[in-house]
């Protein structure tokens, strides 16, 4: 809704839009952590949050429409984003502060526990609620539960060879960097450069774990034709390079990534 956001004024960790906002909130999920008062800085810009907050939305729709074959509507994967965020926010700083760092965030959807939340979470929005026999079918609750054994995803095995990835990342990384450095005049350094492949192979991993389909060399070149995917990871490199996000966006827009 349009209008002044106000703090919760017990944690300060919530913002609304009304009164009524609120109430629904503290109804649905807020009190259970209020009470825990001010837990500290989200460390993961807002834009890297709704660029995956975006990223979910998309793949949970596809998980839908390949399960019962519904539709989501545009509008109802727009409208589930900014409470995707935040919860997220929440997670990371009450549940998951392990996750609260640009660095760590890349393994933050590989841990059970997030995806048991983002799976409660979008089974009660408008449009996704058919996702919720997939989600208590038996074998997701048993590959949940081995990642739990596992220790947050350990078991997941890469469906190409670590070379072959490294390899992948370092020659978009270094596609991305390019770009990025010519349109903004920026110098990249080394040490920088080795941060944005690690953060964005973590990213990818954490990806292809969840979207187990496109978990090959040919599902890389998949990937890399998705909107969303593409702009979340010029925000990462853009991110571990230390250029400003006005330049990122201008990358973006003019697809830094190839096809």
């Amino acid at each position: 809704k349009p209008g002044d956001h106000k703090q919760c004024a017990r944690c300060k960790n919530a913002n609304y839009c009304s009164k009524e906002c609120q109430l629904s909130h503290w109804k649905s999920d807020h009190k259970k952590w209020c009470k825990l008062g001010p837990a500290g800085k989200c460390n993961v810009e807002d834009d890297r949050l709704l660029g995956i907050a975006g990223l979910l939305a998309d793949n949970y729709s596809k998980t839908v429409r390949e399960e019962t074959g519904n539709v989501v509507l545009v509008e109802d994967k727009l409208s589930a984003t900014p409470g995707l965020v935040r919860l997220m926010k929440t997670l990371l700083l009450t549940q998951k502060p392990q996750f609260n760092s640009p660095e760590q965030f890349a393994s933050f959807g590989s841990d059970p526990d997030v995806l048991d939340a983002i799976d409660r979470y979008f089974e009660k929005q408008r449009g996704f609620e058919s996702i919720s026999k997939f989600n208590h079918n038996p074998e997701v609750k048993r590959a949940r539960e081995e990642m739990r054994t596992a220790g947050n995803g350990t078991n997941f095995r890469l469906g190409m060879s670590e070379e072959h990835l490294n390899k992948y990342v370092i020659g978009l990384v270094g596609s991305i960097a390019r770009d990025l450095s010519k349109r903004g005049h920026h110098n990249i350094v080394k040490e920088n450069f080795e941060q944005a492949v690690l953060r964005t192979t973590a990213f990818i991993k954490t990806l292809l774990q969840t979207r187990p389909e496109i978990n090959s060399p040919e599902g890389l070149l998949v990937m890399g034709l998705h909107e969303p995917v593409k702009l979340e990871i010029v925000s990462i490199v853009a991110e571990a390079l230390g250029i400003k996000e006005n330049t990122a966006n201008r990358a973006q827009e003019r697809g830094a990534i190839s096809s």
